[in-house]
């Protein structure tokens, strides 16, 4: 009755434009880090990237000069695999060191106040080693030690390949640091480099943590030499052990020396601890070829190298998985990190990523053997398989450092990567339940409140199977403006084995 607005009746109005897809941003957030391959001037922070037409703008098609374009690879895949919140970042440089300079400082500078749900790294990978790093290769930076993902080591580098240690009688490798008592690392048994260098890693941290020493001193193998890092000046005594990882009469070399699994692991904490929860993915290099031979070296430099990291952090392998993106009809193959992190921002936080179809993965580029997978899982390395035609997750395992009290190993409590989804979905919900209270009067009613919200917030994540139980105290803080929220939490336990037993009987016993 819009045209006789005098009279009574009901008035009418057709909406247009509502079959528009909008673009949801208040979703789980994936930042890509990946190389571009474009003549485009790239931009120089994150751009959210929601269509074709707005990745063609910024980092250019899938192909470039007929090579694939990994940025646009990744940001395909996650898109395939149901992701719609993506921001993408391309590398910039010219060598490896420029770009882990450069994304380095974006990291800790720029991106400082990015709230990232998951981030993952490609072109970049964590068995990258920048050496001869300064303080003035970082803008702003006067001491080397200041700078995130970048560890300042005595480094040794064997002058020859490494060769089997043999042994008949115990043998010693000591590691001498001024201050404390010498850490004495003892070898009985015939050892081939392989099986040599993941097992002095753990048995000098042992023997590091028994004399007392916060030092760290790690032995990797490097372009098919041993490289001996150290946290503190160190002298190693041990003929026959040195003479077999051809670290004899070697000088140390003081130098900074940058990771940047490391550095984006510490990206990822410091976002946690001060923004909110973030998990970062990234990944390892690709072997030379799929040959038997060279996916068994791969494997072998993978395993001795030192992958405790962070539990924020996991470092995934593949195999690559193939993908198919527009312009061919080729597969195309890539590392696979990206379809991980968007199957880990699907689950639920107390389902594990094991055992888990990877999504958007065609098919695996070559496998690796069961023993082969057994070796890298148990340093800490996310993996693939087929089983039942699916492409699967082995394991989802993080990063996270064991914990060495006396001459015991013990696993972090974060090297389930659940556990830490757990943990960081309570944190959250914690935090949210207490921050109504910000500005209340400091007193024990408003403390029956935050009791009442607290349980709440228990109970949710109780009913959802979140987590088991937990318990809490609330008291007042160090000073006359603070609260105090103690919480200890029983997570859920992801199941990794059932043990099956199976025997024989005689038909009268049925």
């Amino acid at each position: 009755m819009s045209n006789y607005p005098n009279l009574p009746g009901v008035n009418m109005t057709v909406k247009d434009g509502q079959l528009l897809v909008s673009s949801d941003k208040t979703g789980n957030s994936l930042l890509i880090i990946a190389e571009a391959k474009t003549n485009l001037t790239l931009p120089e922070e994150p751009v959210y990237i929601s269509t074709e037409e707005e990745l063609k703008a910024n980092f250019g098609g899938f192909f470039y000069l007929g090579e694939l374009n990994p940025i646009a690879a990744e940001w395909k895949a996650a898109k395939e695999a149901g992701v719609s919140n993506i921001y993408l970042l391309a590398l910039a440089g010219v060598d490896l060191k420029a770009k882990f300079v450069n994304l380095q400082d974006k990291l800790f500078n720029l991106m400082a106040d990015l709230s990232i749900s998951h981030v993952v790294l490609s072109g970049l990978y964590a068995d990258d080693v920048v050496p001869a790093l300064v303080a003035g290769d970082f803008e702003g930076v006067s001491n080397i030690n200041d700078v995130a993902g970048v560890e300042v080591f005595n480094t040794f580098t064997a002058t020859a390949a490494p060769a089997t240690l043999t042994v008949t009688v115990p043998v010693t490798l000591t590691a001498t640091i001024a201050g404390t008592e010498p850490a004495v690392v003892t070898i009985d048994a015939t050892k081939t480099i392989g099986e040599l260098i993941p097992l002095l890693n753990i048995e000098m941290a042992q023997a590091l943590s028994v004399v007392g020493s916060d030092a760290r001193i790690t032995f990797e193998l490097i372009a098919g030499k041993v490289v001996a890092k150290s946290t503190a000046a160190v002298t190693f005594t041990g003929a026959a052990v040195l003479t077999a990882l051809a670290l004899t009469a070697i000088t140390a070399v003081v130098q900074g020396v940058g990771n940047p699994a490391v550095m984006l692991a510490a990206y990822a904490e410091r976002q946690s601890l001060e923004v909110g929860n973030c998990i970062a993915y990234a990944t390892t290099s690709a072997p030379a070829n799929t040959t038997l031979a060279a996916i068994k070296a791969h494997v072998d430099a993978l395993v001795v190298r030192n992958n405790q990291i962070s539990k924020y952090l996991q470092v995934v392998v593949g195999p690559q998985v193939a993908i198919t993106v527009p312009g061919s009809l080729r597969a195309q193959w890539v590392s696979g990190v990206t379809q991980y992190a968007c199957l880990v921002n699907g689950l639920q936080p107390q389902i594990a990523s094991t055992n888990q179809t990877l999504p958007a993965a065609h098919g695996l580029r070559y496998n690796f053997s069961l023993r082969q997978l057994n070796a890298l899982v148990g340093n800490k390395y996310v993996t693939f398989r087929t089983k039942n035609n699916r492409i699967i997750v082995v394991d989802g395992v993080t990063t996270a450092p064991d914990l060495y009290v006396g001459d015991e190993v013990i696993k972090s409590d974060f090297t389930r990567l659940s556990t830490l989804r757990i943990t960081n979905h309570m944190v959250k919900a914690i935090r949210e339940s207490c921050d109504a209270f910000i500005g209340m009067p400091n007193e024990f009613p408003v403390y029956n409140s935050m009791n009442t919200s607290i349980k709440a917030v228990i109970k949710d994540a109780i009913d959802k199977g979140i987590i088991q139980d937990a318990r809490y105290s609330i008291t007042l803080g160090n000073s006359l403006d603070a609260a105090t929220v103690n919480m200890t939490i029983l997570p859920q336990f992801e199941l990794r084995a059932i043990d099956v037993t199976i025997g024989l009987s005689t038909p009268d016993s049925f």
